[in-house]
């Protein structure tokens, strides 16, 4: 039985791999917007969604990538994928949430329900993420404050600034980390020619800064 039950797990993670892959290797968005609707035709009889977090989150990065300069024309794709993330966000990881972020601020897309949900989970889950989704967060973050001259959709201020608290909260507590343990290592281990810390880069650091700026400027305007 725990045989059987170890081949089910491995076939569903499979199929999970296999449909993000076809996600991200879409040629254009209505190829992407064919994929997207065929996956969710395949729904299973314990899931009201057949896509997972990590699989939605990837349809949002090929939806960004093929709509380049035009981000209104993944308007269709992006309606398709609401009701599955909305679903689907109880289970993502701090990953798959900053994947997501990134994408509609790039896209421009501004879903109240979906941003303000995804964001207030974000506090809980900052403690498994590594700099670069940290960094990924800050960067939604302050992209969406910009097109919305200070507003950030689907939470106040006061949720947003707290976001990015927690945010600098764990980049900090990387960074910190990392230095005790190459002070306690010697100055060979300090050496560690380019990363402020486990995890953590300049350019991490640099995105977390800059975030901070524009809802600082943002705030006072």
């Amino acid at each position: 039985m725990t045989s059987s039950r170890c081949i089910a797990t491995s076939a569903a993670a499979a199929a999970a791999a296999d449909t993000a892959s076809k996600f991200l290797q879409a040629g254009d968005l209505q190829q992407l917007q064919e994929l997207v609707q065929q996956a969710l035709q395949d729904t299973t009889p314990s899931s009201s969604s057949s896509l997972s977090a990590a699989d939605t989150a990837a349809a949002y990065a090929a939806a960004t990538r093929l709509a380049g300069k035009q981000p209104a024309a993944a308007a269709p794709v992006l309606q398709l994928l609401a009701p599955a993330w909305a679903a689907a966000l109880p289970a993502a990881s701090i990953q798959d949430i900053s994947t997501a972020l990134l994408c509609w601020s790039k896209l421009g897309y501004s879903d109240a329900q979906l941003w303000g949900g995804t964001l207030r989970a974000v506090p809980g889950l900052c403690s498994a993420a590594d700099g670069q989704e940290l960094a990924n967060v800050a960067l939604a973050l302050a992209t969406a404050a910009e097109a919305g001259k200070g507003a950030v959709p689907g939470v106040t201020r006061e949720e947003a600034e707290e976001v990015l608290r927690a945010v600098t909260h764990q980049l900090v507590t990387k960074v910190t980390a990392a230095s005790a343990e190459a002070a306690a290592a010697g100055a060979a281990a300090a050496a560690d020619g380019g990363s402020s810390g486990k995890g953590v880069s300049m350019s991490n650091i640099a995105t977390l800064r800059w975030a901070h700026e524009v809802l600082e400027s943002s705030g006072s305007s």
